[in-house]
């Protein structure tokens, strides 16, 4: 169980289990770049007109993606959730429980199922009218 990307941690791998193996069974005859780092271009055309962006934990997010750096809007649902956790930073699945969101906890860290879930988490909040995130869709 090598792990394909060298700078995670074990805490990475046991969070994410990005391990070579698992990736190679969830991709399965997928035509899409192997590594992400090989489909950045592709990533910068999809989003390049994008307003903001948004992620839970956007500032791990953006370490990997480095025309992100020339953006200045960023909106984390993981930093603007902090009270919900007396100032600890929440659990994408703390921050759905906390809206009320529905989670499927065998789906947690599938990237595309924690897309769906941080963009629930962000209609719930601009339900709420959170500041913040008004003033970015203005």
């Amino acid at each position: 169980m090598k792990n394909i990307c060298p700078f995670f941690t074990v805490f990475d791998l046991e969070t994410n289990g990005l391990y070579d193996d698992n990736i190679r069974d969830l991709r399965g005859q997928a035509d899409y770049p192997e590594h992400f780092k090989d489909d950045i271009e592709a990533f910068y055309e999809f989003s390049k007109d994008s307003v903001f962006f948004s992620a839970h934990n956007i500032a791990f997010d953006s370490s990997f993606i480095s025309f992100l750096e020339k953006k200045k809007k960023f909106f984390c649902t993981m930093r603007e959730n902090t009270e919900i956790k007396n100032g600890k930073f929440p659990k994408l699945m703390e921050a759905a429980d906390y809206y009320g969101i529905k989670v499927e906890e065998f789906n947690l860290h599938d990237s595309r199922y924690d897309a769906f879930l941080c963009m629930a988490v962000i209609k719930a909040m601009a339900n709420e009218k959170n500041k913040k995130l008004l003033r970015l869709l203005k």
